[in-house]
């Protein structure tokens, strides 16, 4: 394969250079000012450029599970028998003994955030 011929601009330094200066600028903007100043670069090109300088100082990773963590405290472990969680009746009747002997429906969710407040 024949070599390319150098055009003498590092495009990928300028796409940098230019976003030093304008952090918040879009790739459109950055393929037309550069255009303008002779340096013919397309968007997706700009794109590229600015997602691989993203990549190269660590501020975007790959996708998955977050790195340093393991899988079990990367999400929330479900619990081992999710028939307890549900709602029965059984259960909202002994609720309702409950709420009488904290004195009421307020009295049992100012209990509530007391004890969310201590587990913390």
């Amino acid at each position: 394969m024949a070599k390319k011929k150098s055009s003498g601009v590092n495009r990928a330094k300028a796409i940098r250079d230019y976003y030093k200066a304008h952090p918040n600028a879009k790739p459109l903007q950055v393929s037309a000012e550069l255009k303008k100043q002779g340096i013919n670069v397309t968007a997706q090109y700009v794109s590229t450029i600015r997602s691989n300088s993203k990549r190269q100082q660590g501020e975007v990773g790959k996708p998955g599970r977050p790195s340093g963590k393991k899988a079990s405290e990367a999400a929330p472990a479900k619990p081992a028998n999710h028939r307890k969680q549900k709602v029965s009746l059984p259960l909202l009747v002994r609720l309702k003994h409950l709420t009488r002997e904290f004195g009421g429906i307020a009295e049992t969710r100012a209990a509530l955030d007391a004890l969310e407040a201590i587990k913390d």
